[in-house]
Formats: structure tokens, C-alpha cells, sequence
């Protein structure tokens, strides 16, 4: 069964998935090539800006992607929207290539935007780095058929239909996706346990989502056949949970793949789970007390 993020979600994703600051990361020796343009900016070493509270927010840095950014970038410039503007193209498109290059996030095939929308500053190859300034300036619709491609790169909008009884909590948020990036699969997978609303908002990492599952009496069950309200759990080679899905009936579980707000709440078979994530997990069950 096919999905899709609903209107008023699509425009939010417009207003706010690029931020409305431009952030360029850069090795400390490439600064002398922009040095005469950086009075009215932010200098940062790489360690600064990732203790920083303004910059680790769950939404700047899933758009920006830093979990995956280049060991090689130590220095990042914060810089006001029209800052790129105020260079030569060849200066632009320098800066523009090593985005690319570090891997920063933001950027975008260059296919999903319409011909003769881009300038060429902003591209390298077949990808479009976004900026702030470029972004806003193109016209709504064009910005929510954008998203609605890219959107698709992250996660496919195919769920699995449902024959069985859900409970109320899940019926009323699969095949839905969030307005901002943040709730994870380990949110989900409480949420579907707890039925508690803000649970599913939260983005939440491995230590408390343990102490919850003790909490609600949920133990390692050593045998992996599986049935409804049970967890799945996937570690990688050091032990640490990667994913987590809850099962709703058989083989039919409630899952979100990532952090993003491309990452939908939706059903999953096993064996989707299983091609994306492994064929090797861990099964938790309730207890009966």
C-alpha cells in the first residue's frame, strides 16, 4: 500500500527543513581563501560546534547529516543566508564542491529540481549543494515536489497493509510521518508499548529506551519465535542497538527507520526488517506477572 506525507505536513517540511542560517564546513587551511569575507560570521573548530547546544539540535543535525560528515573537516563557518552571495562564482563554487566532498548534508540530486531553477554555483556534478538563500527564493510547489522525491531516497513510502485488530495508538499514527526530524525507532518502539502520546516525539537513545524496557517488565527471551508485543532488537558488532521495531501480529510490525522526518511510522513485514536491517536480533517479551 502506497503513502504519503499529507499536505499540511509537505508545506512544513518547505518552511523548515533547511535551516535559515548557512553552515559550511572547511578544513582550517582552506579559511585563507575566504578570509576577507568572514567578519560578519561564526568560526568554529569542530569540536566547539558539536558541544554547542545551539547546533546539536536533532533538527539542524539531521538535515545537516553530521553523523556522517568527513573526519577531515575541523573548522565550521555559521554564516547569515546571503553570505555565499557576496563572493565570485569561482570562490561559490569552490566552497560548494567541498560541501559535497565532506559530505555535509543538504545535498540533493540535481534531476529533482527543475531545469534552469538552479544556478550553477550551487552545483557539482549531477548534485545540488542547498543553500538557505537559493532554497527560499523557489517557489512553493517547486519546493514541495522536491521534497516529495527526496523524501523517497530516504525511506520507501510502501507500508504493509493490515488484516488484524490494532490498537488504538498505532492505528491512529502508522502510515503517518513527522512534521520535524527527531522521533527515532526506539521511540516508536516505546510508544507502542507505553500508548503514551509524547513518547513517540522523542528522539531516544539506547541507555533510557534499556531502562524502559526493564520498567515495563520486558526480558531477553531466548527463543526467537515471535509473537504481538514482543521487541526486536538489533545490535552491531560491539553490542550497541542500530534498531528496534514492536511486533503487532504475526510477522507485522511497527517501525520507523531512522530519525529523519522522511522516516514514516508504518507497518513492516519480517523480511523487510530482516533485508534492511539483518537477519540476526533479539527478541524481548513481556513478562506475566
Amino acid at each position: 500500500m502506497k503513502i504519503e506525507p499529507c499536505p499540511s505536513i509537505l508545506a512544513h517540511w518547505t518552511r523548515t527543513y533547511v535551516p535559515h542560517r548557512e553552515y559550511f564546513f572547511l578544513k582550517k587551511d582552506n579559511l585563507s581563501r575566504v578570509s576577507s569575507h568572514l567578519t560578519k560570521t561564526i568560526v568554529m573548530d569542530r569540536k566547539s560546534f558539536f558541544s554547542h547546544p545551539s547546533y546539536t539540535q536533532i533538527g539542524l543535525t539531521s538535515a545537516l547529516e553530521t553523523w556522517q560528515l568527513s573526519n577531515e573537516v575541523d573548522t565550521v563557518i555559521i554564516a547569515e543566508p546571503n553570505w555565499l552571495e557576496q563572493m565570485c562564482e569561482i570562490k561559490r563554487k569552490w566552497i560548494i564542491k567541498l560541501q559535497i566532498c565532506y559530505n555535509r548534508g543538504l545535498i540533493i540530486p540535481a534531476h529533482y529540481f527543475p531545469e534552469q531553477r538552479v544556478e550553477t554555483s550551487y552545483l557539482s556534478g549531477s548534485k545540488v549543494a542547498v543553500q538557505s538563500r537559493m532554497w527560499y527564493t523557489l517557489p512553493l510547489d517547486q519546493r514541495k515536489s522536491i521534497l516529495r522525491q527526496y523524501a523517497q531516497d530516504w525511506d520507501t513510502w510502501i507500508t504493509e497493509p493490515s488484516s488484524t485488530y490494532l490498537p488504538r495508538h498505532i492505528e491512529k499514527t502508522v502510515n503517518h510521518f513527522p512534521a520535524t526530524s527527531g522521533p527515532n525507532c526506539l521511540s516508536a518502539t516505546l510508544y507502542a508499548i507505553t500508548a503514551i502520546e509524547w513518547h513517540k516525539n522523542e528522539w531516544l537513545h539506547e541507555e533510557p529506551f534499556q531502562t524502559a524496557l526493564a520498567i515495563n517488565h520486558y526480558k531477553q527471551h531466548l527463543h526467537n519465535e515471535i509473537k504481538p508485543t514482543d521487541v526486536l532488537i538489533w545490535n552491531n558488532e560491539e553490542g550497541a542497538i542500530i534498531h528496534a521495531s514492536y511486533c503487532v501480529s504475526h510477522q507485522l510490525f511497527f517501525n520507523k527507520n531512522g530519525q529523519t522526518l522522511f522516516h514514516p511510522w508504518k507497518l513492516v513485514s519480517l523480511s523487510s526488517l530482516e533485508k534492511l536491517w539483518g537477519q540476526h536480533y533479539v527478541v524481548y517479551r513481556k513478562e506475566n506477572l
